[in-house]
């Protein structure tokens, strides 16, 4: 395990290695293509239950994270769950699975390519190349209902057609689109490009520079980039529609799950649909081939949301004092009096600290967490310079009076840091 001291920017811990938090250990899973059976699901609510605290976070790249472990029942959880066929994705070392996917690849009618089997592949030819950076991370978006771009990737790779496939790296401006492939030839380009950073240290692509990322490109089959039209973005929160049948998307606020709704949600998918749980990049969990309307207003009575207008769905938040040695702030009591306040179309991240784990990019409205109080920050990142600071109480008050984020500048921008 590793203490909070020991810790750098981009270690990622696992199921045999756990995170010190403030409350216990964290072990996090990376469930092979963020995909659960029903019976997996309950082992990991049961683990969370006998070993933890008995509280799961969801994470922005389809894991799952369990809280509050001791270390003396630690290698009792691993066991629990390797009984349970669930080990730390398909990588023996960090980062555990490369990949993020939609939560509905390779059940999406509407998907030009299935990005399941894509990803798959791209583990496959991963699994061989030692020194990555620990958060080398790529999106294979197929084009389908649910789109990816607001997830972060060091290579994002979407489907144009049934035989293209669009390449963007990460650069520091954002991504670039680089070229384009076919799919059958997407794995080994996507092979050569991660190994040019497996240098014993790991960078990622966006730390590379402009004369080094030529070259890795030149040797690869690239055709000259195209970029992928834009689509609008499904529903966040409750049924997507799929075809014939449907997904339900369940949200627990801020990705924060109990055990008991978890084994819930496990036992609805069997209810309901066909005994799966896919994990959302979006912090959901998501119950495939739903056939009837009443899990959604049993999620809602558990307390997920399942409403796309709710405004919790608004806010990013970690985990905040209670969790975490750095926070100095209660985030999540924090997140929900931000959220009665909080007029629709505003973005809000609150952090515990200058870190900003749970949102790398800019929101409207940033919070940092500053002994016990809030460095404010208005379209930027929870490292970007404030404009001032105030109490949550203060917040809350300043955001009941505005309409829309033309107003942040006018309530906010008149104190000092």
């Amino acid at each position: 395990m590793s203490a909070p001291d020991d810790l750098r920017r981009g270690w990622c811990p696992g199921m045999l290695r756990p995170m010190e938090t403030r409350d216990g250990l964290l072990a996090r899973l990376h469930p092979r293509g963020s995909v659960l059976s029903a019976s997996q699901a309950q082992a990991i609510a049961e683990g969370a239950r006998r070993f933890g605290n008995g509280l799961l976070d969801l994470s922005s790249r389809g894991n799952i994270q369990i809280r509050g472990v001791t270390p003396d029942l630690h290698p009792h959880l691993v066991e629990s769950l390797i009984a349970a066929g669930l080990m730390d994705g398909v990588r023996s070392e960090s980062p555990f699975r490369l990949t993020t996917i939609s939560p509905l690849a390779g059940i999406d009618p509407s998907e030009l390519i299935d990005a399941s089997a894509l990803a798959e592949r791209i583990e496959e030819t991963g699994r061989s190349i030692t020194g990555l950076h620990a958060k080398m991370s790529i999106v294979v978006d197929g084009g389908g209902a649910v789109t990816l771009d607001r997830i972060k990737a060091d290579i994002r790779l979407v489907a144009l057609s049934t035989t293209r496939v669009a390449v963007g790296v990460a650069r520091p401006g954002g991504n670039k689109w680089v070229g384009a492939l076919a799919p059958t030839a997407v794995p080994a380009a996507i092979g050569a490009m991660i190994s040019a950073t497996a240098d014993g240290v790991g960078q990622r692509l966006r730390e590379i520079d402009d004369d080094q990322l030529t070259h890795c490109l030149k040797a690869l089959p690239i055709d000259p980039p195209e970029i992928p039209p834009f689509r609008a973005h499904a529903p966040r929160a409750g049924r997507v529609p799929t075809g014939d049948q449907a997904a339900i998307f369940l949200v627990p606020p801020y990705g924060r799950c109990t055990a008991d709704a978890l084994a819930r949600a496990a036992s609805w998918s069997q209810q309901f649909a066909r005994g799966e749980i896919r994990l959302s990049p979006f912090r959901a969990l998501v119950i495939p081939f739903v056939s009837a309307e009443g899990c959604a207003t049993l999620a809602r009575d558990a307390g997920f949301i399942v409403d796309e207008d709710d405004p919790r769905l608004s806010i990013s938040t970690c985990s905040g004092m209670e969790g975490c040695a750095r926070g100095s702030t209660s985030t999540h009591a924090d997140s929900n009096r931000i959220a009665a306040a909080l007029p629709a179309g505003i973005s809000v991240h609150i952090s515990g600290c200058p870190k900003g784990c749970a949102h790398p990019g800019p929101a409207d409205l940033t919070l940092v967490g500053d002994g016990g109080a809030y460095q404010v920050v208005l379209g930027g990142t929870a490292r970007d310079k404030p404009l001032t600071r105030a109490g949550i109480d203060a917040v809350a008050e300043r955001l009941a009076g505005i309409s829309d984020r033309t107003d942040l500048m006018r309530v906010f921008g008149t104190g000092r840091p």
